[in-house]
């Protein structure tokens, strides 16, 4: 998958090219009667779509939403899981921040070209050469958005600019993703950005299709009311275009970043860690972060030398193959070179990765073995065909009809690059051909 960088410079196909993602969107939203999306089902019959697209390792939102924006894998780009890893604590931060991504991204390439962005709750992004940016962050205590976004917006204007004429006045229960109304105003701010300034290349993140997963599983009747709603704002998203003056010369691009799996049982390795002494409180040699459908497995470089590095790795590696039966047949080991193709976390010496119905969670103390916190989550091999994750694009530039059988994350920035004719690396990704059709 680490296959050497192709330059991407094309004529342009669109002039504006509005990317959507569904945090946990999986192809049967769409491809099956069960879920309401008729909006999606008539983008379909118009243009482009993807029976099943892959995503990268892990199946968590940060790494797979930079993956989108880059063509990079994890390994690449930087954004190897959602959270840092912070053995002394966790504190709750996620990578916030663009400057922990190490590869240019297409908000770069549309910043160098001189052409506008926008981008609204887009994983990864404060400080990002993003013309109007709404990030995604929260208090880490109190899990408020409204306050944490207020200091990280750009244009420091553009909150009092958005409640005055996108939303009204927006409170912490507006942004929260327990509520439908948070795809609903995330929605309206784009469509806002959309109509006022009409920018090329337009990213959005909704998240409620996540959080119901989460909450009830993969068969939730929350989830396949998040999916309608989802699909209504892609309505509305249309709308914005419309009333912009823009259809004609617009891509809209659907993908998202993982599928779900459905779950009953956490594992937590990192009591087995504590309870062979590799972990003591405050101090350890070895230590798992939780990456929920896997685990990686980090040494304490600061403290052990090269030779005991080696050392602690096969006492750990035996320490899981030595476990009961019950308890070793329900994960799998990746060694470094399995994760090396994969194109992930490479300061992980290993990882594990659960079987279908487990997790593994981060307690470094208790039992091994508790019942889930949560019916659903993600975070496991991406080959697995739950964890699989789709995209529809219609609009300027875009072939009527054309049906992908399997593409890869991996692929959407090249098809972007392409669309609005940018110079750009996309350094694991490749242009899938037959999608585009003309240049302006």
């Amino acid at each position: 998958m680490m296959a050497l960088a192709a330059a991407y410079s094309f004529a342009q196909a669109s002039r504006h090219v509005v990317l959507v993602t569904l945090d946990g969107l999986r192809p049967e939203f769409y491809l099956s009667d069960t879920f309401c999306m008729p909006t999606l089902h008539q983008l379909m019959k118009k243009g482009a779509y993807a029976k099943q697209v892959t995503g990268v390792f892990p199946t968590v939102t940060y790494p797979n939403h930079t993956t989108i924006i880059t063509g990079a894998v994890p390994a690449r780009h930087g954004i190897y899981s959602n959270e840092p890893f912070e053995p002394e604590g966790i504190t709750g931060r996620w990578f916030w921040y663009a400057d922990s991504i190490k590869v240019p991204t297409l908000f770069d390439a549309v910043h160098q070209r001189g052409l506008t962005s926008a981008a609204v709750f887009w994983p990864a992004q404060i400080g990002a050469k993003i013309d109007y940016n709404m990030p995604e962050i929260w208090n880490t205590k109190t899990y408020d958005r409204v306050e944490s976004i207020k200091t990280v917006i750009q244009p420091a204007s553009l909150w009092n600019e958005i409640e005055e004429n996108a939303t009204g006045k927006l409170t912490t229960d507006d942004l929260s993703e327990e509520r439908f109304s948070l795809d609903e105003n995330t929605t309206r701010i784009t469509g806002y950005l959309i109509r006022q300034y009409k920018p090329a290349f337009v990213a959005l993140h909704l998240i409620c299709t996540d959080d119901q997963q989460h909450a009830q599983g993969r068969g939730g009747e929350k989830v396949k009311l998040a999916v309608s709603n989802a699909d209504h704002c892609i309505g509305q998203l249309l709308e914005a275009i419309e009333r912009a003056g823009i259809k004609d010369s617009t891509t809209l691009i659907i993908t998202g970043d993982h599928g779900f799996m459905d779950i009953h049982t956490t594992l937590f390795p990192n009591v087995w860690l504590t309870q062979k002494g590799f972990i003591n409180g405050k101090d350890w040699a070895a230590k798992f972060q939780s990456g929920r459908g896997s685990g990686f497995l980090r040494l304490n470089i600061a403290k052990l030398s090269k030779a005991e590095q080696q050392e602690t790795l096969t006492k750990v590696r035996q320490l899981l193959n030595a476990l009961p039966d019950t308890t070793r047949s329900r994960f799998r080991i990746l060694e470094r070179k399995e994760l090396d193709k994969l194109g992930a976390y490479p300061d992980a010496a290993l990882a594990i990765v659960p079987n279908d119905g487990f997790s593994i969670g981060a307690a470094e103390t208790g039992a091994d073995t508790r019942p889930a916190g949560q019916k659903g989550t993600h975070g496991y091999l991406p080959d697995n065909p739950k964890l699989k994750t789709g995209f529809v694009a219609y609009g300027a530039g875009v072939h009527t009809g054309v049906v992908i059988p399997d593409m890869r994350l991996v692929d959407i920035a090249p098809l972007i690059a392409k669309l609005l004719g940018l110079e750009f690396n996309a350094p694991d990704g490749r242009l899938i051909p037959g999608i585009i059709t003309s240049t302006f």
